[in-house]
């Protein structure tokens, strides 16, 4: 008697188990949907000294580290926090409200040398998705920035793979403006002479540069790569010839998504639930 009650419970159950399993089989999860970009906080980036590693909060916490290598003088680290304005024609919907930004300021003394380079590094614990951007704003005065980053195997991430696009930022109509470009060049002038570590052109993916002498507004442009990013370098050359004071804004936007659909929930529990009403059916039909 006890074997064959036993029995019964064990076919029960593996009835109860094999509904879950065809539950999971019948249901293809829908994909999940970005609702939110995330921007790393720069909290404490204007007080990073040169050598220096630190770690930001990014997705999670620590999970972006920064390393200052080099920085002139006349090169100041600070925080912002830009309101960009609402998405529509000339500014992606991820873009739109109050962004706080990684700040590189020139004093605009104009002196020369290695007073007027930055060096930084980027590492990322989770990888830049291929659905990230890198945002740059207020690109003007001649302001240049090589950019080399490397995907998870630590391979430079070529010039051909990522897509450059422009949009408003906070300026109305900044979208339209023809410059800054994003190059395929090697800025070789002052860098290597100046010692901020730069090492040619096998070294870079690409240079934005703004070749404009004047003081414009905080128009956007931003960078995205056909594959993961896992690090990224800075060098950054505030300006060659002018006076002018010179401000660089940036940051780093990856797609937080959407739990995926419960649907997947619901059915096994309704196949929990049908097992269930098989296992009361049984059981009355022994007695």
């Amino acid at each position: 008697m006890f074997s064959f009650l036993w029995l019964k419970q064990f076919r029960i159950l593996c009835t109860a188990v094999a509904t879950v399993v065809a539950s999971f089989s019948m249901v293809t999860p829908s994909p999940a949907a970005v609702t939110n970009y995330v921007f790393a906080d720069p909290t404490g980036f204007a007080t990073l000294t040169v050598g220096q590693t630190r770690n930001f909060n990014f997705l999670d916490t620590n999970d972006l580290k920064v390393t200052l290598g080099f920085k002139g003088s006349e090169i100041s680290l600070g925080t912002d926090t830009l309101d960009f304005i609402a998405p529509g024609t000339n500014n992606p919907s991820w873009m739109g409200g109050s962004r706080s930004m990684f700040l590189l300021s020139y004093d605009g003394s104009a002196s020369g040398g290695a007073k007027e380079f930055a060096k930084l590094e980027f590492e990322f614990s989770k990888p830049l998705s291929r659905e990230s951007y890198l945002v740059f704003t207020d690109f003007d005065s001649e302001e240049g920035l090589a950019i080399a980053a490397f995907d998870p195997s630590n391979n430079l991430i070529p010039f051909g793979a990522f897509a450059f696009a422009r949009a408003d930022g906070e300026q109305p109509g900044g979208a339209s403006y023809t410059t800054p470009e994003w190059r395929n060049e090697n800025p070789t002038i002052g860098w290597e002479t100046n010692n901020t570590g730069w090492v040619g052109t096998d070294f870079v993916s690409g240079y934005i540069v703004d070749e404009r002498d004047v003081d414009a507004s905080n128009a956007a442009v931003y960078l995205q790569s056909s594959l993961a990013i896992s690090k990224i370098v800075f060098y950054y050359n505030a300006e060659t010839d002018t006076t002018t004071a010179n401000n660089i804004r940036f940051n780093f936007a990856v797609p937080v998504p959407e739990p995926a659909s419960m649907t997947v929930f619901a059915i096994i529990f309704a196949g929990g639930a049908v097992a269930s009403r098989r296992k009361k059916t049984m059981a009355r039909q022994s007695q």
